[in-house]
Parts: C-alpha cells; sequence; structure tokens
C-alpha cells in the first residue's frame, strides 16, 4: 500500500492511500470545485467508513450538508444522521437513500416539526407520526411520501394556530390543521380540531369524521380536504343540518333539525345513512393506526 495525491479529470482531488492503483485505505476526496468533501476509509475505489462528510451548497459554508454513519460501495448504507440549515434525519439507509426506519427533525420549518416512521426511497412511506410546529399531529398511512390511507389528524389548540397564522401570512387555517368552517369570533382559543378517516395524497379524501372541541362536527364524504357528497353537520348548539355537499357548501338539503335529523328525498336519504355509515367505519379504521 503506497500514498499520494490525485487529481482527476473532472477535477475531483484524492489524498491517501492506494493498493493497485485504486483508493484503498484512508483517504480523502475533494469534488470538482471544492463542493464536497469525504474524509474516511476506502477499500478498492468505494468510501466504506466515513470519518466526517460536508457538502456545500453554492459556496454557503453554513448551508452544509453533514453525514455521520455507515458507508458500503461509496453509498451510504446501513445507520446514519444528515444534518443540514433545515433537516436533521436520524435512521436506516439503502444504497445512499433513506430506508425501513427513520426520524427527521425539521429545525427551520414554520409548520413541521419531525416525522418518525417508515421510510422507502428516501420518502415516509407505509405507516409515520408527523408532529407540527403548533403541537398537532397526524398518524396513519403514507404513499410515496404523501398522506394516503386511513389516519387521524389532530390540530394544535386554535389560539397557538391563530397565533402562527398573525405572524406568518403564508401559512393558513388548512395547514395548521383547522379545515372546517371558522368564526373566529365564535371560537375559543383553546378549540382543537380533529379528522379520522381516509387521506389521498395529502388531503382528507374519502369517508371520515371531523369534529372540533367545542362540539362542531361533519360525518361524511370529503374531497380536496372539503365537504364533498352527502353528510351531517352538528352545530355548536346541537343543531343537525343532513344533505349533499359540493366543495364545502351545501347544494342539497334535506332538512335541518336540532337533536333529530329529517328528510324527505328517499334516495339521497339512503345515499346519506350509507355515507354517514362509510365514515363512522373509517374513522374507526383511522383510530386503529394510532
Amino acid at each position: 500500500m503506497i500514498g499520494g495525491r490525485v487529481v482527476y479529470e473532472d477535477g475531483a482531488v484524492y489524498h491517501g492511500d492506494f493498493l493497485n492503483n485504486l483508493e484503498h485505505g484512508l483517504g480523502t476526496m475533494k469534488r470538482s470545485g471544492g463542493r464536497s468533501l469525504f474524509a474516511g476509509r476506502w477499500s478498492e475505489g468505494f468510501e466504506v467508513e466515513q470519518f466526517s462528510f460536508k457538502m456545500e451548497l453554492g459556496v454557503l459554508d453554513e448551508n452544509g450538508i453533514t453525514f455521520a454513519g455507515q458507508w458500503s460501495r461509496g453509498r451510504r448504507d446501513g445507520l446514519g444522521t444528515e444534518s443540514s440549515r433545515n433537516v436533521t434525519f436520524s435512521g436506516d439507509w439503502t444504497e445512499g437513500a433513506q430506508s425501513r426506519y427513520g426520524v427527521a427533525d425539521y429545525t427551520n420549518n414554520e409548520v413541521i416539526s419531525c416525522y418518525m416512521g417508515i421510510w422507502v426511497d428516501s420518502k415516509p412511506e407505509e405507516y409515520g407520526i408527523q408532529e407540527y410546529a403548533d403541537s398537532g399531529t397526524y398518524c396513519g398511512q403514507w404513499l410515496n411520501g404523501r398522506k394516503t390511507g386511513f389516519g387521524v389528524r389532530t390540530s394544535g389548540q386554535y389560539g397557538s394556530s391563530a397565533l402562527a397564522m398573525m405572524h406568518k401570512p403564508t401559512i393558513c387555517a388548512h395547514v395548521m390543521g383547522f379545515v372546517m368552517p371558522i368564526a373566529p369570533h365564535l371560537t375559543r382559543i383553546n378549540v382543537v380540531e380533529t379528522y379520522r378517516g381516509q387521506w389521498m395524497d395529502g388531503r382528507r379524501c374519502g369517508y371520515g369524521i371531523g369534529e372540533r372541541s367545542d362540539g362542531h362536527k361533519y360525518v361524511g364524504e370529503w374531497r380536496g380536504d372539503m365537504w364533498h357528497g352527502y353528510g351531517v353537520t352538528t352545530k355548536t348548539d346541537g343543531t343537525k343540518t343532513c344533505g349533499r355537499y359540493k366543495n364545502g357548501k351545501l347544494v342539497m338539503d334535506l332538512g335541518s333539525a336540532k337533536g333529530k335529523l329529517i328528510g324527505s328525498f328517499c334516495g339521497a336519504r339512503t345515499r346519506l345513512q350509507e355515507s354517514v355509515r362509510a365514515a363512522s367505519l373509517a374513522a374507526y379504521i383511522a383510530d386503529l393506526k394510532i
């Protein structure tokens, strides 16, 4: 084994040990333009164990990404932690991608604070728990990095979310977990909203139950985070409205009453009952994901 320095055609510079003209032993590799640095153990031309790793984004050192963990044939493979200015991921890696189980902490995110669960190809998959900056949570299924399947989304207290929205205009009530109609002058600061049911591509879609701790509740069909289809709304005073909704608005009123349901359209009434049953079942399945 011999040591030396080599400058490659792409501008990369290697300092360290060689064996049979391949990087082998201890060495450092600085990529073209100084964009990245690997320092650690090499085997037959591949990085296998890192001592320190830094990849600079552009020319800003404060945006540097660091990785500490296991390597195999030049790729992150095994257990490791990657840190950047905004995210720290600790968990399993397979052939350079986040996989199996891991925890991501979002240090400078205005909305999301943490995700813990299963990863496939560096995206949340199958099952995971997401925590939000206002103490809200989502527990449930994921597909290709988005909430899809059954899950439960619980907001933080309305006061905390309203304060965040006041200081950060880019944050909306929808993002903070409040998708049911809001009347700020009627909403107490400690009110919490929970959705239990089906999701598709990150949004409430299918059947589910949305309810707030002040008594406001909707049971029925959803699409794109809005009431869409047949459902029953219960107001804070106990008054129930049943009917068909489109994009969050009531388009067919099957009756309103205080404490009971009424309606005269037989076909629509049957569809309404089916939607209520399906929503209750979806909420039950979602609860099993907690």
